[in-house]
Protein backbone atom coordinates (compact mmCIF):
# COMPACT_ATOMS: atom_id res chain seq x y z
CA UNK A 1 0.00 0.00 0.00
CA UNK A 2 1.64 3.48 -0.99
CA UNK A 3 0.84 6.04 1.39
CA UNK A 4 3.53 8.62 0.33
CA UNK A 5 2.29 11.66 0.52
CA UNK A 6 -0.73 11.56 2.99
CA UNK A 7 -0.48 12.75 6.02
CA UNK A 8 -0.68 10.93 9.51
CA UNK A 9 -4.21 12.45 10.15
CA UNK A 10 -5.16 10.69 6.69
CA UNK A 11 -3.03 7.23 7.47
CA UNK A 12 -3.91 6.71 10.82
CA UNK A 13 -7.77 6.34 9.73
CA UNK A 14 -8.86 2.56 9.16
CA UNK A 15 -8.64 0.77 5.68
CA UNK A 16 -12.10 0.72 4.01
CA UNK A 17 -12.56 -2.73 2.62
CA UNK A 18 -12.21 -2.37 -1.14
CA UNK A 19 -12.93 -5.03 -3.64
CA UNK A 20 -10.25 -4.12 -6.07
CA UNK A 21 -7.01 -5.37 -5.97
CA UNK A 22 -4.05 -2.73 -6.04
CA UNK A 23 -6.86 0.40 -4.70
CA UNK A 24 -6.27 1.30 -1.10
CA UNK A 25 -8.65 4.11 0.32
CA UNK A 26 -9.28 5.22 4.12
CA UNK A 27 -12.42 5.67 6.14
CA UNK A 28 -13.65 8.56 7.81
CA UNK A 29 -17.24 7.68 9.25
CA UNK A 30 -19.54 9.28 11.38
CA UNK A 31 -23.79 9.80 12.07
CA UNK A 32 -24.02 11.90 9.19
CA UNK A 33 -21.01 11.40 6.48
CA UNK A 34 -19.05 8.75 4.96
CA UNK A 35 -15.68 9.39 3.28
CA UNK A 36 -12.89 7.59 1.85
CA UNK A 37 -9.44 9.12 1.06
CA UNK A 38 -7.87 7.06 -1.95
Amino acid sequence: MANEGYSELITGLPLADIPIQGVSGWLSQGADHQIVFF
